[in-house]
């Protein structure tokens, strides 16, 4: 009879250990699915925010000129004018009068800093950005600008 409980406990300990394996590969392939799924919504994700309906998709590097080029240059639409001549051109005016030539062309690199100094001018021209818009009867394109911006960051 002791021989009975030793087969029985042995055959316990065999069937317990195969459930874990199959549970553990189970699991493991589960887990595995999920990073796979969550890991191309991230890229998905990251090339929708990075559309080319975006004027500053085609920035490579951050600088004055970038931004006057991809919001001055192609003049399409009654939009980018305005844009240009009520948003850009204010800021890169005063971009240039708080920062020398030297130190403009220095946060060329520094991604996170170009776009805070561009926020700032942003936040000191608002008043004269805001009446140029004003009469052109298009005070939401500073708000879609900002926005444009502000995906600029990522």
């Amino acid at each position: 009879m002791d021989y009975h409980i030793l087969i029985l406990i042995g055959v316990a300990l065999l069937l317990i250990f195969l459930i874990i394996k199959l549970v553990s590969k189970t699991l493991f392939r589960i887990i595995g699915i999920a990073l796979i799924t969550i890991g191309l919504g991230i890229y998905i994700f990251q090339l929708r925010s990075k559309s080319p309906d975006s004027k500053l998709s085609v920035i490579n590097t951050l600088s004055i000129d970038e931004i006057q080029s991809a919001y001055c240059r192609e003049l399409i639409t009654k939009d980018d004018s305005v844009k240009c001549t009520c948003i850009v051109e204010p800021i890169c005016a005063d971009m240039k009068l708080r920062f020398t030539e030297t130190q403009l062309n220095e946060m060329k690199g520094k991604k996170i800093k170009f776009y805070t100094e561009l926020l700032i001018s942003a936040k000191n021209q608002r008043s004269e950005i805001m009446e140029k818009l004003k009469a052109n009867d298009a005070e939401q394109l500073f708000d879609e600008f900002i926005e444009e911006i502000k995906k600029m960051k990522q």
